[in-house]
């Protein structure tokens, strides 16, 4: 059952590791980038000719759709190579390997208009042009027969690079920018005049500028200095549905995308707001409370899966955050993992785990109907609950989900609330870990609670 949610739930689209693999099919996906990614593509031409009495192999890869601002590093294989220019200086390709890039935008609208493979193949003409599409060129020079065990022991070496994806509209002023801003970024695949699906109209502007200012914030960072609250990355094909990119741009900031009272698009970033609305006992017509979560629903250690940097931009997993309060009133319960793609800090991924589990494990849920009073919860994210015959005095809650009924019997608005945490939001150096990769492994530690005395019965035996 576990393993049938996890896989409905995880996010969907391509994969790190397949947008970092050299694509060879007639009909590929048209994948489009955003902020840093590692990547590779599709290869568009690939063949042998003379130059200068030289064999030489060129491979042209189709990288990404809309185009790409900018190419930092290189990896021939899984190999990071230095350059000159667009020589590769790293042995033992220092003297054989070039390779070029052209943006798919402004003056190299053409993403296929390399003069050296012009120049090289009759086949390969001006109307070869990939328009709109961020290109790499790569070029091998043949080595002598001997040498090719060294140099090209795998045949020709797969590409990948480390690259500013597409530029993000700027529906403010008209204008196209680069950027790793995960607000700017949503908006542009809601909005793009190409590739996004809405009107400038359907987006609530106010909320999305708010939302870029809050991705901004700086918070410390381990060894000191501070660290953008949220930044990331990542890929999708033009084929795949448009909530599930936003879900993962979502996901990467703890964010809520919803619907305002003008039948707009808001969002807004996981920080935490106080609310503005207090349910008090006169606006309720029905009440249903009680535990947080069942005995068998209970998760208490997240392990964020991201990217890292780090490692070459593969993915690889967090320190696992763990829900210390949870854990000493019903002991450890399975890890689970806390699938955040579009990420590219350790400290993020921990934060997200952080505001996740307090969220999963509250100390009370409600379903409440309240009375025409509710409606003005329809934009809310958080409300207080104030019932001191329960002992709930001005308690915040999220407000999980909102409906509206004209004909109930009972209300006219019901909204599931969920105990909210503040403190989950607050955030120092010390949480953000370390990354695993760069870390001894821990010794094992015995669980806590019922599975700790299971552990110890066996030890035992």
């Amino acid at each position: 059952m576990n393993a049938a949610i996890a896989k409905v739930t995880a996010p969907k689209g391509p994969k790190p590791r397949d947008i970092q693999t050299e694509a060879r099919e007639s009909a590929a996906q048209r994948v489009r980038h955003l902020g840093r990614v590692r990547a590779s593509g599709t290869v568009m031409f690939w063949d042998w000719t003379r130059v200068g009495g030289q064999r030489r192999l060129f491979k042209l890869l189709a990288v990404g759709q809309g185009g790409i601002t900018g190419v930092e590093k290189v990896w021939l294989n899984d190999t990071l190579v230095s350059r000159s220019g667009e020589a590769v200086t790293t042995s033992p390709y220092n003297g054989r390997v070039s390779v070029r890039w052209r943006s798919g935008f402004g003056d190299e609208l053409s993403g296929g208009a390399f003069a050296t493979l012009q120049a090289g193949f009759g086949v390969w003409t001006a109307q070869h042009r990939l328009d709109g599409v961020g290109t790499i060129l790569g070029e091998f020079d043949a080595v002598k027969g001997e040498d090719v065990a060294e140099v090209y022991s795998g045949g020709d070496p797969d590409i990948t690079a480390l690259i500013r994806g597409d530029r993000c509209y700027r529906p403010a002023d008209g204008t196209y920018a680069w950027s790793d801003n995960l607000a700017i970024q949503l908006r542009d695949v809601f909005t793009h005049p190409l590739y996004g699906p809405l009107a400038l109209d359907d987006i609530d502007n106010t909320s999305f500028i708010q939302a870029q200012l809050d991705c901004d914030d700086e918070l410390p960072k381990r060894g000191g200095g501070t660290v953008k609250r949220y930044s990331g990355g990542g890929s999708y094909s033009l084929s795949e549905p448009v909530v599930d990119v936003a879900r993962r741009i979502s996901d990467a900031s703890a964010g809520q995308i919803y619907i305002t009272t003008e039948g707009k698009i808001g969002f807004r970033v996981g920080k935490w707001r106080a609310p503005n609305h207090t349910i008090r006992e006169e606006h309720i017509v029905a009440l249903d409370i009680g535990p947080g979560s069942g005995e068998f629903e209970r998760v208490t250690t997240l392990i964020p899966k991201y990217v890292a940097p780090e490692i070459d931009w593969q993915e690889t997993t967090a320190d696992a955050w763990e829900d210390a309060a949870a854990i000493a009133l019903y002991g450890e319960s399975a890890e689970k993992e806390l699938d955040v793609p579009w990420v590219q800090h350790h400290g993020q991924g921990r934060r997200l785990a952080k505001i996740k589990l307090a969220k999963l494990n509250p100390s009370w849920r409600a379903t409440i109907k309240l009375r025409f009073w509710g409606l003005l919860l329809l934009e809310e994210e958080t409300v207080r609950l104030h019932l001191p015959e329960l002992g709930l005095s001005n308690a915040p809650a999220w407000v999980d989900s909102f409906a509206f009924d004209a004909d109930g019997d009972e209300g006219v608005v019901t909204v599931n609330l969920i105990a909210a945490d503040p403190a989950s939001f607050n955030w120092t150096a010390a949480e953000e870990g370390i990354l695993q990769a760069h870390r001894r492994p821990s010794a094992m530690k015995p669980p806590s609670g019922r599975a700790g005395d299971l552990f110890a019965r066996c030890h035992d035996q």
